[in-house]
């Protein structure tokens, strides 16, 4: 008879792992999603305005939307000829999922804090095993200008930056 093998314990551990770093990950956004609201930044509603926009261009089959048509009150704006598009489509892919703007925004937040605490443990997991691993990974993810980006100054991209290094 043949068994199905047990995954290892080094296995579960990172698995453990991993699923303590999302919960985590989840926890900054949860007010958020309970509140059901965006931070109150300097770009406030910006980057929920432009991906509801991004998304339209996509839907419409334009694949790199560089031109806004409803900013600037309907004159439109090339806002994409000048700012980086890849949190816009990380958000779209999510908005697709979702339908909804605002819990695409939650759930690309979420993304990408978890993959950089995901990124962080592997890192310090290679040089120090997997204590120091997760450690170090919650460290990096209570940075405090990662939540300024996010929370103050509404800087998206930049957190995202920041959160991929890893």
């Amino acid at each position: 008879m043949n068994r199905i093998p047990f995954p290892p314990k080094k296995t579960l551990s990172d698995i453990a792992a991993f699923l303590l770093i999302l919960v985590f990950s989840i926890g900054v956004i949860l007010p958020l999603m309970i509140n059901h609201s965006w931070a109150e930044s300097h770009d406030g509603l910006r980057y929920m305005y432009m991906l509801e926009q991004f998304c339209d261009a996509l839907a419409n089959g334009i694949f790199y939307p560089r031109w806004l048509p409803d900013t600037y009150g309907g004159y439109g704006y090339p806002s994409f000829v000048f700012y980086q598009p890849g949190v816009f489509y990380a958000a779209a892919l999510f908005r697709g999922i979702t339908g909804d703007t605002l819990w695409a925004g939650y759930l690309t937040l979420t993304a990408f804090l978890f993959a950089g605490g995901s990124g962080m443990y592997l890192l310090a997991k290679k040089i120090r095993g997997k204590e120091a691993g997760l450690f170090c990974a919650f460290l990096f993810l209570l940075t405090p200008y990662i939540y300024v980006n996010m929370f103050i100054r509404g800087d998206i991209s930049e957190a995202a930056a920041m959160l991929l290094t890893p």
